[in-house]
């Protein structure tokens, strides 16, 4: 079970899914590859003050693409199903190692609390999976996502260490999109280069007016957040900035910037090639 979490663009609306099924023979496992793109309600149905206008925005992982195997053993449903996270060896959230390893009670990697939280043969599906990772993982302020840490939301130290833990998630970001690029999954090469292509430029121009002073533009506009205490931009930013961060973010940009134009001029140059090939 293959899945995209992308997080979403504001244009387009609202669900669109694409499966694929596959039985290989004399194999135990059941795979099921799915393709899930997210996309926010369109803007004329919410109102500017509606929570649900920021319920994808303001958080590390806006616009992202996030790529799962999940595969159904012959065990499935009685025990859950396993879960590997394409990290590209870098540890994007608490919940997801730079080994591939999802840390999450409904998986049974994580002892959860309540029995809701625990998978249930009778009542847990793939899409509580999912609809998991949209709201317990990939979060405003994933620094609370540790074991225990949530205790000291709005401690001033912990505070900071969540303002300083986007920070680097953004980087960390930077560098996840620019290795899928390079190395998109291989059954979804054209998704990735569609979403590189059109989602990439505005990431680029949302988070370089953060280095031009925490200046953003208007699908980033910053909001208060009540558990920084500061104001977050549309990419989980929590302004003002720290120097550090600043000068990391500009020269992360430089090298999104160069592959940008690099990689696009090849695939440019091999779509090309293949529509000429199959002229002929």
């Amino acid at each position: 079970f293959f899945f995209f979490f992308f997080f979403p663009s504001p244009k387009i609306s609202p669900f669109f899914f694409f499966f694929f099924f596959s039985f290989p023979k004399n194999f135990p496992f059941f795979f099921f590859f799915f393709f899930l793109m997210i996309r926010r309600p369109p803007r004329s149905t919410l109102s500017s003050s509606s929570a649900a206008s920021d319920v994808y925005k303001r958080q590390p992982y806006y616009q992202s693409l996030l790529c799962f195997d999940i595969a159904m053993t012959d065990m499935y449903p009685i025990q859950p199903p396993l879960c590997r996270f394409y990290s590209y060896g870098m540890r994007i959230n608490p919940n997801l190692y730079d080994t591939g390893h999802v840390c999450l009670s409904l998986l049974g990697t994580w002892d959860g609390e309540a029995a809701c939280e625990k998978w249930s043969p009778v009542n847990s599906v793939i899409a509580h999976i999912i609809q998991s990772m949209q709201a317990l993982v990939l979060t405003k302020e994933p620094y609370y996502n540790e074991a225990g840490y949530d205790h000291f939301m709005g401690d001033p130290k912990a505070v900071k260490f969540s303002k300083q833990y986007n920070e680097d998630t953004a980087l960390v970001r930077i560098r996840h999109m620019m290795a899928m690029a390079d190395n998109p999954p291989v059954d979804w090469r054209r998704e990735v280069q569609q979403h590189y292509t059109s989602i990439v430029p505005g990431i680029m121009r949302r988070l370089q007016a953060v280095v031009d002073g925490g200046q953003t533009p208007p699908d980033a506009a910053a909001s208060s957040s009540s558990a920084s205490g500061g104001s977050i931009t549309a990419d989980g930013i929590v302004l003002p900035a720290t120097p550090g961060f600043i000068a990391a973010l500009r020269y992360h940009l430089t090298l999104l910037r160069q592959q940008y134009v690099r990689i696009t001029t090849q695939w440019k140059a091999k779509d090309a090639e293949l529509k000429q090939m199959r002229k002929k």
